[in-house]
């Protein structure tokens, strides 16, 4: 099972792998649900860490905090090329442990937030752009803020070359706190629990890989129960664990 850690500072990720981290999300200012990392802590994070521990990058540009969280998910023609430029400056790095990207674009369309697939398009374009490497793509925990369902958004984005959704399972929020054991414990959730994730075992049986990366409140001392009520589901090479804190699992 694999621990993604999200870090905003170079002591975060040295201690997070130290601690049981096996893949690093770098961002900064996590207080405000995170927001691209500089170029210079990415490079220090990325020259001292183990040659096996991989890093995804967070594309979120502090141009688009908005007092709303869904609203700074709505982003602008101009927004939306600051972050293409962000993309391009971090595949200048070149190196190898910096294996993906993170965001997450989002729209209203007929009194429903969805997917924004043009702009989730334009970034995975701009990942691939000149590029020998082919990154990971994670799509961003504003996933949880969607109000269209969750089943055809999933597929959606299998469909544009998405390979991870960090969710917590818990969906149609008004903010990004959604813890994953919440989601667990409503029943009203269940049946559609279900439906998603035989969604996600039927999606990589046909080679279209998608993972889910269970993050919200998610601690070494719920781990456990985490993994027991997923394994009823879902294979565990299906899903990852991502935390704000570092632990082994067992």
């Amino acid at each position: 099972m694999l621990l993604e850690v999200c870090v905003d500072d170079w002591e975060q990720a040295v201690t997070a792998v130290k601690n049981g981290a096996k893949r690093l999300e770098v961002c900064s200012d996590l207080n405000d649900e995170g927001f691209t990392p500089s170029i210079e802590m990415t490079k220090k994070i990325l020259n001292e860490i183990p040659k096996d521990i991989s890093v995804h990058i967070m594309i979120r540009p502090k141009s688009s905090k908005k007092e709303n969280i869904i609203n700074s998910f709505f982003y602008s023609n101009e927004e939306l090329t600051e972050m293409k430029n962000q993309i391009t400056e971090f595949k200048k790095i070149n190196n190898p442990n910096l294996v993906g990207f993170v965001f997450g674009c989002l729209k209203k369309e007929d009194n429903l937030i969805t997917i924004d697939l043009n702009a989730i398009n334009e970034l995975i374009g701009c990942a691939k752009e000149n590029s020998s490497k082919l990154y990971n793509i994670t799509f961003h925990k504003a996933f949880d803020l969607i109000t269209c369902p969750p089943l055809h958004a999933l597929e959606s984005l299998v469909d544009v070359g998405v390979n991870r959704i960090l969710t917590s399972l818990s969906f149609q929020n008004r903010d990004l706190k959604g813890k994953v054991m919440d989601s667990f414990q409503s029943e009203e959730n269940q049946i559609l629990l279900k439906q998603w994730f035989g969604k996600v075992v039927e999606l990589n049986s046909m080679n279209s890989p998608m993972i889910l990366l269970l993050g919200g409140g998610v601690r070494k001392e719920n781990s456990e129960k985490i993994i027991n009520y997923m394994e009823q589901f879902i294979d565990t090479s299906n899903y990852e664990l991502h935390s704000s804190t570092s632990f082994h699992i067992n």
